[in-house]
């Protein structure tokens, strides 16, 4: 399907999964639709007071899709497992632009692709693979540049400061707090900042003599990544947001294979994972299940100087 200016009154509806992550990647497509002078709206749950850096668009409420598709004239969704996303997708054949993104597709899973589904390539970032997915339909090219509503000229203002995220809602994606802790201590001797950011409920729990700071909202978080020097942290949605504001970075990950796909790549992030020497066969999962132990403070640190 292609796209033109003149077409001006194109609506559009884009609905990512509810990862903020994944929230961060597909407002590349919203921003590549709105360049393009069509009317776009997103679906989303963990989003919303992102809205006052988003001043081009509205976002609603995921399961508010369900009722509202029939008034667009493009959908476009990222498939999860979601109840939200199969229910829309069981309602396709009721709309004449429907299209779903895959980042992974299994064939005996999901059924055939038809001619207006993307299947992501494994070895290629979920932003190479949207860029890709849009320009084939839509012959739509994409930028990311100032996707957000921040002021410029503070940008890395703060050049000692490193933001660390420690945290992350999938346990097995966390890198241990006493390693960040001990590399905090290292890198506040190299005269560095280091800034522990957390939500409001894990800063009620975090008793450490180390530099914290909560956000209530992911504007007010956009702001501080913004103005920071450096981000180390777990794949999560701030190192998306770290990636999209193109902020130097460090994400700390259990698997290179999957990273490969799930990486924040706005910008350049460097990712470090577990050594591939170390076993990961059946019986014996110690990468899988025990990786955070083979990632030392020194090997993030090492790769931190060459940040800098």
């Amino acid at each position: 399907m292609s796209l033109s200016k003149e077409k001006t009154r194109l609506k559009v509806a884009i609905l990512p999964s509810n990862g903020i992550g994944d929230a961060l990647i597909f407002l590349q497509a919203v921003k590549g639709f709105k360049d393009h002078g069509y009317d776009v709206s997103i679906y989303h749950d963990s989003i919303k007071t992102l809205e006052t850096k988003l001043s081009y668009l509205k976002i609603y409420p995921r399961k508010n899709l369900l009722k509202d598709y029939l008034s667009f004239d493009l959908i476009y969704t990222q498939y999860d497992d979601s109840k939200e996303t199969k229910e829309l997708i069981f309602l396709r054949k009721n709309h004449p632009s429907f299209y779903v993104f895959y980042p992974t597709h299994k064939k005996e899973k999901h059924g055939p692709l038809n001619t207006k589904d993307f299947a992501s390539n494994p070895e290629k970032s979920m932003i190479e693979n949207l860029k890709k997915s849009l320009n084939h339909f839509f012959s739509l090219s994409t930028d990311h540049d100032k996707i957000l509503d921040l002021n410029y000229k503070n940008h890395r203002i703060k050049t000692k400061r490193v933001v660390i995220h420690a945290f992350s809602t999938e346990p097995k994606r966390m890198w241990p707090l006493k390693k960040y802790l001990a590399l905090a201590y290292k890198l506040k001797k190299l005269g560095l900042s280091p800034y522990f950011i957390m939500s409001p409920e894990e800063q009620k729990k975090f008793s450490h003599p180390v530099s914290t700071k909560s956000f209530n909202s992911l504007a007010d978080l956009s702001e501080f990544i913004h103005e920071s020097g450096f981000f180390i942290g777990n794949e999560s949605g701030p190192s998306h947001m770290a990636s999209l504001l193109n902020i130097p970075s460090i994400v700390i990950a259990q698997d290179h294979k999957r990273m490969k796909l799930w990486k924040p790549d706005f910008y350049p992030v460097h990712v470090i994972t577990p050594p591939s020497w170390i076993p990961n066969f059946k019986g014996l999962r110690l990468r899988q299940d025990h990786w955070e132990w083979f990632i030392s403070t020194n090997t993030i640190l090492a790769q931190f100087k060459k940040l800098t």
